[in-house]
């Protein structure tokens, strides 16, 4: 019985993955998509002029939440606590603590109404504005200035990694160890300074910018490398990461999607008909993008990416017994630097992070449920191996 059910997942596998492609929902089709989060099982999505829009069935239905707005182009949305925060493009913030059924006008000590990002860290909340950071620490019920130190005040994106807050400006990439108090600009490799998004993996930090791609540091943003193999738009304006699996959405040319960290990245567009993507937000098992021309968030998931790029890898993986109890010895043509293994929802259930210098690792699964996963191999230059495994 065990075999006849593992049977008809892999043939349901199979099915979906001959279908696999973004799949867009019914909205909210009142003006591009700018800003995802979710709360709880509840979706929202701020857009340009139809204000905040939420969904609480994946995206089957959408409802408007605008009760309260002056402003309805919504350039970012922030949680904090009970607090959904929404940041306009002229009227400055917003605060809805009702779940989003009504809407408060916050602005005390803001000096600058146009926002267009925002982030939060703890109990801090940063609104970046066309002048500059500004922080609260009572859920947007009051602000003060916080961008000692910035010498571009057009703050476009922003991002947390741990104690460290980044900030995207036209000049570059700036740094706050200290919750905004000071901060510092870290431009070293940044070969293209206009930047639209930002975007933090473990210890990964990604630039989105506007010609040059996408770059990467891995210190905290004290040198930057550019990452842009295989992009062919290099107008990248939203950023979202999954472990080593990172989103790219373009100006022009949709999603692009890189499963190593960004050494290599190819389109991942099948089904999307929207080419400009604003926003990008990791949902669980799932992608979500923010279309502009369609107005729709549309829904991936991001299993499929371990799927969709088996032919692009170049490393050579061979695996037995498989199917198997649990237990499997991989062999890779290449020396193995990392191996990562996701179950078929896209969670990454077993990392091995450092360099074995061989290309034989032996892989125990004995305490995951019977079923299908995926083992990706990262060779110490960049190779990348992918190959399903079945437990049973």
């Amino acid at each position: 019985m065990k075999k006849l059910l593992l049977f008809f997942s892999v043939i349901i596998y199979q099915a979906n993955f001959i279908s696999a492609q973004w799949i867009q929902t019914n909205g909210p089709n009142d003006g591009g998509v700018y800003s995802i989060v979710t709360i709880g099982p509840a979706i929202a999505a701020g857009t340009n002029g139809g204000g905040v829009y939420g969904s609480t069935d994946n995206g089957a239905t959408w409802a408007a939440s605008t009760i309260g707005m002056t402003d309805t182009y919504i350039r970012s949305i922030a949680i904090s606590g009970f607090a959904i925060i929404a940041g306009s493009s002229d009227n400055g913030m917003f605060i809805s603590t009702d779940f989003g059924i009504n809407w408060v006008q916050s602005n005390t000590g803001i000096t600058s109404l146009y926002n267009r990002s925002s982030a939060v860290s703890g109990s801090n909340v940063f609104s970046g504005t066309l002048g500059g950071v500004f922080l609260s620490t009572d859920a947007g019920g009051s602000w003060s200035a916080a961008s000692t130190g910035l010498i571009n005040d057009d703050i476009v994106a922003m991002t947390v990694s741990g104690s460290n807050l980044f900030a995207g400006a036209a000049d570059g990439v700036y740094l706050s160890t200290n919750n905004g108090t000071l901060w510092t600009p870290v431009i070293t490799g940044l070969t293209s300074l206009s930047i639209n998004a930002l975007a933090v993996s473990g210890s990964n930090l990604f630039a989105g910018t506007n010609g040059g791609g996408v770059f990467l540091s891995t210190n905290n943003g004290t040198s930057w490398t550019a990452i842009n193999t295989g992009m062919t738009d290099m107008n990248v304006i939203s950023l979202a990461a999954s472990g080593s699996t990172i989103f790219a959405g373009t100006y022009s040319s949709g999603v692009f999607v890189s499963n190593n960290n960004g050494t290599n990245w190819v389109p991942f567009n099948t089904g999307l008909l929207d080419t400009r993507i604003r926003a990008l937000y990791v949902n669980g098992a799932d992608i979500l993008a923010g279309g502009d021309s369609t107005g729709s968030v549309w829904r991936r998931a991001i299993s499929e990416v371990t799927a969709g790029v088996e032919d692009n890898n170049n490393a050579t993986l061979n695996v037995y017994p498989n199917p198997s109890d649990g237990q499997f010895m991989i062999h890779a043509n290449v020396s193995i630097g990392s191996v990562e293994v996701s179950n078929i929802h896209g969670e990454i259930i077993e990392v091995q992070s450092q360099e074995m210098m061989t290309g034989e690792v032996m892989l125990d699964l004995t305490g995951q449920p019977y079923g299908i996963y995926f083992v990706k191999i990262v060779g110490v230059t960049g190779e990348v191996g992918i190959q399903k495994l079945l437990i049973e």
